[in-house]
């Protein structure tokens, strides 16, 4: 996998996997992650487009999700605005961040 660092944000969820070391890093301590679960978050996130936004209420969840790869980052996020697939976005987070 040739991806540097992936940092997620979802409302108050947040951790970063650092892909070539198969680890994640929630609360200032290291666990370790499959490649499967990252190539899972790879599948999910693969379509999204790179903002959702709705303005049509306040509150509602935000997310960011930024994919650090040869030097560059591309970022998806969003602000009550998400992705048809969001759901199963959130219980990927949910089985990660449930580690810390």
């Amino acid at each position: 996998m040739n991806i540097d660092m992936i940092e997620i944000m979802e409302n108050e969820i947040k951790f970063t996997i650092f892909p070539k070391k198969l680890q994640v890093l929630i609360h200032n301590k290291y666990y370790p992650i499959k490649e499967e679960k990252i190539k899972e978050l790879i599948r999910i996130t693969r379509t999204w487009d790179n903002k959702y936004t709705d303005s049509g209420y306040l509150d509602g969840n935000r997310f960011e999700i930024s994919i650090h790869c040869d030097g560059e980052v591309n970022r998806k996020c969003g602000i009550r605005g998400v992705p048809n697939n969001y759901q199963e976005f959130d219980d990927w987070v949910r089985s990660i961040y449930d580690r810390g």
